[in-house]
């Protein structure tokens, strides 16, 4: 039982994508084409992942998340972890493809798993390379703490880390999960407050 949002997330995901897949024949979809891009920070790090959709004509990337109801995504906006994930393949595509960063556009599409929503978010906005710089340091600050055999900070949620990151079963695979975690992250602390 307490992997069924998980289940529902893809099951999701995966309808959705070979639904927009028959839709719109030019969009590269993840379930469907297996999409893969490597993003490179300025520090040297790559951090490679899928994203959900791209939009080739319009430099577009957007990121498929299920969520239990939007009363967080309504009151808080979109997560720093979620902003962070798309930023990275939308990094990825631009140095990949030669994309303009200047007409790159970023989202998340929220879908909701409970069945509570008849309808969608699409959240989207100009890519802000400010991000790179910000995700950048947080790697840094993970590689130090690693060079010097201490615990990195883990401040992003883990099913992003994940999702994002190579290194995500090195790095949290061994780890006891709590349901204590301490998050800091104003829209999630919005989102609890809610």
């Amino acid at each position: 039982v307490s992997h069924w949002a998980a289940q529902i997330g893809t099951a999701l995901h995966n309808y959705v994508e070979g639904a927009l897949a028959k839709a719109y024949p030019d969009w590269e979809l993840g379930s469907v084409h297996g999409v893969h891009v490597t993003a490179t920070l300025p520090s040297g790090a790559e951090i490679g992942g899928h994203p959900d959709i791209v939009i080739p004509s319009q430099y577009t990337v957007v990121d498929i998340k299920t969520v239990n109801g939007f009363s967080w995504v309504r009151r808080a906006g979109v997560s720093d972890s979620h902003k962070y994930q798309r930023h990275l393949y939308a990094l990825g595509l631009i140095q990949e493809r030669g994309w303009d960063p200047a007409d790159v556009k970023v989202g998340n599409l929220y879908l909701d798993r409970s069945g509570g929503e008849d309808e969608f978010i699409l959240q989207l906005e100009d890519f802000d390379p400010q991000l790179t710089r910000d995700i950048d340091n947080w790697v840094e600050d993970v590689i130090y703490a690693i060079r010097q055999g201490e615990d990195a900070m883990r401040d992003i949620a883990a099913p992003v880390c994940e999702r994002i990151c190579e290194f995500f079963t090195v790095c949290r695979g061994g780890l006891e999960t709590s349901d204590e975690e301490t998050y800091d992250e104003d829209g999630l602390v919005k989102a609890v407050e809610a």
